[in-house]
């Protein structure tokens, strides 16, 4: 991007189930995404996904069209085809809600409705961003019970999404090591954000917060 290459040198293997991708503010999250959706074309190596691809973006326009119209835009399938995953993500009967009218979580709720609705492969850009507990709560069980029918590539700064997550990668200044999600730990986030994280065992879940 401009004078300097945003990401050098990733290798990712994309594996069944959420690939999560971890890192700071300029890592090179959102370019890894478009680039995989197509949006970006890598300037060596190639990206190889298979089956349909679908993309939901941290940012979106805030458009003064009814969801069921968002929905539709683009993709030529039924409303029936949406509207089951629009109640899949909670937000069943929004579809004649105006979209600029609802709150950034639900927006990006709706988007997220799309993907599923459209998409294999699935590419995320901060899917729990402005959700409150109870509907991230929702969305990560709901990722869980569908990374067996669908893949997912997940850019967050949630680092909830580790315990459900098959494959993590952790990127920083435009390199990126894969890993198991098990192999992941203090040490290394601590490495990646450039601020010390500690952990929590709640029983079969670890939860990673930063040390004041």
């Amino acid at each position: 991007m401009g004078d300097r290459y945003v990401l050098q040198d990733v290798t990712l293997r994309i594996v069944p189930g959420i690939n999560l991708i971890l890192g700071p503010n300029g890592a090179g999250k959102t370019t890894l995404l478009r680039t995989l959706a197509g949006i970006y074309r890598p300037s060596s190596g190639r990206v190889e996904l298979k089956g349909a691809v679908s993309y939901v973006p941290a940012e979106f326009s805030n458009v003064d069209l009814r969801v069921i119209d968002v929905l539709l835009a683009g993709d030529g399938r039924r409303p029936r085809d949406y509207l089951a995953w629009l109640s899949a993500v909670g937000l069943g009967g929004y579809e004649r809600r105006i979209f600029s009218r609802l709150s950034t979580g639900e927006k990006r709720l709706v988007l997220l409705a799309k993907a599923l609705a459209e998409g294999d492969v699935v590419l995320m850009d901060e899917p729990t961003a402005n959700l409150d507990l109870a509907r991230k709560s929702s969305i990560i069980g709901l990722l869980a019970k569908l990374k067996k029918s669908k893949v997912f590539v997940v850019a967050s700064h949630d680092l909830d999404l580790i315990n459900v997550a098959d494959s993590v990668v952790l990127l920083r200044e435009g390199r990126a090591v894969q890993m198991e999600p098990e192999r992941v730990d203090v040490d290394l986030l601590s490495k990646i954000y450039g601020v010390k994280v500690a952990t929590l065992s709640l029983g079969d879940r670890r939860v990673f917060v930063p040390s004041y």
